[in-house]
């Protein structure tokens, strides 16, 4: 015999089991509608430089106003946006894109190796790219070239 909450002393099955009747609705509309946020850009796509793939980069999207998002390509040049390492999607609106491969890695005898640069800066710190993020999920794809840059691009 089940006791329900709402109604004290009322001896009902209905009770217990509408509570979970409706956590189930709602699991299972979730699970329907991606349970992602309807403010957010849903942003994955592959980075390009010289048509091959570009591995081991860091992709920023820099809104005009809001928090940036961050991803990093994977060996086949596809990356996937976040806030934060928990908080999935980019803000709407126009964005600056800035791509790099420098980064510095710390070894096992203490010491650290920087990993140069590979990505003209007209493509980060002198970025040219801009892209509109739009609500729900979308392709981004970032081609680059290197050709027609001097050594100090």
């Amino acid at each position: 015999m089940y006791t329900c909450l709402i109604r004290r002393r009322v001896p009902t099955a209905s009770c217990a089991v509408a509570p979970y009747s409706v956590h189930f609705a709602i699991l299972v509309a979730c699970a329907l509608s991606g349970c992602g946020r309807s403010d957010r850009g849903y942003v994955h796509g592959t980075v390009t430089l010289d048509g091959q793939p570009l591995p081991e980069a860091t992709i920023e999207f820099q809104p005009a106003s809001g928090s940036p998002s961050y991803g990093e390509t994977d060996a086949a040049g596809q990356y996937e946006l976040a806030l934060s390492p928990t908080d999935p999607g980019a803000v709407p609106g126009n964005h600056t894109i800035r791509v790099s491969t420098f980064r510095v890695v710390p070894k096992e005898d203490g010491t650290r190796e920087e990993i140069p640069e590979r990505v003209p800066m007209r493509y980060n710190s002198e970025t040219i790219l801009t892209r509109e993020v739009a609500p729900g999920r979308q392709t981004i794809d970032i081609e680059m070239s290197s050709e027609n840059v001097s050594e100090n691009q």
